[in-house]
């Protein structure tokens, strides 16, 4: 039998019962910016749709949906963009990586912009949830959503500018 103070010092030196504490890790996560290579953006400046249009306008010849966020500082340069790609007529971007993103990158403000290989301008249903949704989502957390831009070839049509914000 274990006299008290030898049970007192085994409990004092992290042992139970003669068997070691069980010990617990912290984690950390590593992120790392790379270059999107086909949309160098180099300090460019936003100043409305026709801007986003012209930046990400290459994506109008995909045959499946693109989605493209826009990061941008407070002075509405961009700082970051990432690109998802979709299926012939669907893309399924993520909320909760579009503002780990933003926040990643510190972004104040964002920009989503999407091509429509069918050539239709008008917003699906889909398009007009999500977009609310990811206006909703940058209040809470201060990241502004400053347009939607739906791209196809050699037009396109802004969430902004229509009234639809």
């Amino acid at each position: 039998k274990t006299s008290p103070a030898k049970r007192k010092a085994s409990r004092e030196n992290g042992k139970k019962g003669g068997r070691p504490k069980k010990a617990y890790y912290a984690y950390s996560l590593k992120t790392e910016r790379v270059r999107e290579p086909d949309f160098p953006y180099d300090n460019k400046k936003i100043t409305g749709a026709a801007d986003v249009y012209n930046f990400v306008k290459k994506i109008q010849d995909s045959d499946v949906e693109k989605f493209v966020t826009i990061f941008l500082s407070q002075s509405n340069k961009i700082i970051g963009v990432n690109i998802v790609s979709g299926a012939l007529n669907c893309v399924f971007p993520i909320a909760r990586e579009i503002f780990k993103n933003a926040l990643l990158f510190q972004a104040a403000a964002i920009i989503l912009a999407h091509n429509h290989p069918s050539s239709s301008l008008t917003p699906s249903a889909e398009d007009r949830k999500f977009t609310d949704n990811i206006s909703s989502g940058g209040k809470i957390l201060g990241v502004v959503l400053l347009d939607h831009i739906i791209i196809v070839e050699n037009n396109f049509m802004s969430f902004a500018d229509k009234g639809m914000l």
